[in-house]
């Protein structure tokens, strides 16, 4: 089950809409399936966001950070080498642009 929460307040700074998240999200894979060229990792995701409409645009800006938990695998039942540590991050940078008809 993956766990998410998000707020966004409009009342700021009219246009302007503030976005914040967290999510967290555990892997069920277990150590010894775990395949690096499929990776699955919990991961804890947090995101900040800043939004602008002006008549019929839209102007998104999204910032998004995911970090999995560190992962040892010692008895892994793959043929090939996978028993060892895994660990990682990723940043999101999206910019969206939307006109209404």
């Amino acid at each position: 089950m993956q766990w998410r929460v998000g707020v966004e307040n409009t009342s700021l700074l009219k246009p302007v809409v503030l976005r914040f998240g967290y999510s967290y999200d555990p892997t069920p894979v277990p150590n010894s399936t775990l395949d690096p060229l499929l990776l699955d990792l919990t991961r804890h995701t947090t995101s900040a966001g800043i939004g602008i409409s002006r008549k019929d645009w839209t102007v998104d800006l999204l910032y998004e950070h995911s970090f999995a938990v560190q992962r040892t695998v010692i008895d892994s039942i793959h043929p090939f080498p996978t028993n060892g540590t895994y660990d990682g991050s990723v940043d999101v940078v999206v910019i969206t642009v939307g006109r209404r008809l």
